[in-house]
């Protein structure tokens, strides 16, 4: 029960209530606390209590301020934890859009972010007994439904929301999308060139057993998804599915090919495409027995999802390799081992393979993908003669001269992605430059 002078102290009317011994006390504590309010005791000194109120906050203000500079000058640098590249610096030439592009800019890249986000969520749960809201919601899209970033599963599972909201808020048609990919094919068969198509499936529809029973786009994705499916398989294009593979893969091995806490496949994942892609190019490369791939340890690897939400996670997946005799890879003239190739961006990099052993993919071979692809790269460049390898995500220009260059075309997109229209290469206006660029260039014999 609460002490009624502690409840009466803080009211003017304290004193008169009081007995006649307690007026004393209870002057002293109105005193006290006016005191206090106004920083100093009675002969006028500060108080020490205040004065350490000051010092705290002076202090917080100057982390909060000036520690993400601080950060910067000692080498911190932003790191990706929203599962998208960082905003670009903007051009003082885009007009106005410059203000809400440099916002972008400046809140991806201030140092100590994913720090902020990580103590923000320990917080949280310590004085609330959950996590705070962000990375839970996004901006509305144009369906006005409110679709969570990350969805939160059984057993700690974790899915990417964009794997819902994206489809649910389709940017193109499924027959415009359908449309840009025939016309992307025709155009490099035409110049003698070849292209394969590889549909990466999202998380939720290979591991949906984790799934919350209902949730915002469940309905709407998944029908927009079979219709891009649908449409993909008889379309006339060298796709390949990669479904069937990877349910078989998973009921081989008894478990998923997805991580628990990252919207991507693990090495096992990726290494199910670069096989149905090499033997779509020439199977004979894989011919012989022991098999290529080589199941190294169990490893830890941080899991995107959970560093949207600001609780750092890992998976443990197992290692994957490939092994063949005589092949030795190099960038810029230096010898690297295929775990060393350089991350996927919109600036293209070669990989030269030689081999005194096992047979080479002859030619100029664009592997042109997305973040699936990044177990993907050291997987399949021990396959190739030559490999370069760029996000899709590129502006036209350099995707036609990547593609111009190039005798195979191997393109990785995400389920999510291209079901949202959301892709470059489905994207007419990038293909009207890719048709041009490859009409002035036909492929050199």
């Amino acid at each position: 029960m609460t002490d009624s002078r502690n409840s009466q102290a803080g009211t003017p009317d304290a004193a008169a209530d009081a007995p006649a011994s307690d007026e004393a006390t209870v002057a002293d504590e109105l005193d006290e606390s006016a005191e206090e309010a106004a920083g100093r005791g009675p002969d006028g000194i500060v108080s020490p209590h205040r004065a350490r109120v000051v010092v705290v906050s002076l202090v917080v203000a100057l982390l909060f301020f000036f520690g993400p500079a601080a950060a910067f000058l000692l080498g911190d640098r932003a790191e990706e934890i929203d599962n998208r590249p960082l905003a670009s610096l903007p051009s003082a030439s885009d007009g106005w859009s410059f203000f809400p592009a440099f916002t972008r800019w400046a809140n991806d890249n201030l140092p100590l972010r994913s720090q902020a986000v990580q103590g923000g969520t320990e917080l949280s749960e310590a004085v609330f007994d959950e996590p705070p809201p962000y990375g839970q919601s996004g901006p509305t899209p144009a369906d006005g439904v409110q679709y969570p970033r990350v969805i939160a599963g059984s057993d700690g599972w974790l899915y990417l929301g964009g794997d819902v909201t994206g489809p649910c808020n389709p940017r193109s048609s499924v027959d415009e999308i359908i449309g840009s990919l025939q016309r992307l094919h025709a155009a490099i068969a035409a110049s003698g060139r070849t292209m394969v198509l590889a549909v990466a499936p999202d998380k939720s529809t290979m591991v949906p057993e984790h799934l919350p029973d209902r949730y915002a786009g469940e309905g709407c994705a998944s029908a927009r998804k079979e219709a891009i499916w649908d449409g993909l398989t008889s379309a006339g294009l060298p796709f390949i599915d990669l479904r069937g593979p990877l349910r078989e893969a998973q009921d081989r091995l008894g478990e998923p090919l997805y991580r628990p806490t990252d919207s991507h496949w693990d090495k096992q994942g990726a290494a199910v495409l670069v096989q149905e892609v090499v033997n779509r190019l020439d199977s004979t490369l894989l011919d012989g027995q022991p098999s290529p791939f080589v199941e190294g340890p169990e490893i830890d690897v941080s899991g995107d999802l959970g560093g949207m939400i600001g609780r750092p996670t890992t998976d443990p997946i197992v290692d994957v390799t490939v092994q063949r005799p005589g092949v030795t890879l190099a960038v810029d003239g230096q010898t690297i081992e295929p775990s060393d190739i350089p991350g996927m961006t919109q600036i293209p990099v070669t990989v030269d393979a030689s081999s005194t052993g096992a047979p080479l993919f002859p030619g100029r071979t664009a592997l042109l993908g997305d973040s699936f692809s990044a177990s993907v790269r050291p997987l399949i460049a021990p396959f190739l003669d030559e490999l370069t390898i760029q996000r899709h995500l590129a502006h036209a220009a350099p995707l036609a001269e990547t593609i111009v260059e190039s005798d195979t075309v191997i393109i990785q997109v995400v389920e999510r992605s291209i079901s949202a229209g959301g892709v470059q290469l489905t994207t007419p206006a990038v293909i009207d430059v890719i048709e041009q660029a490859l009409a002035d260039s036909p492929r050199r014999p």
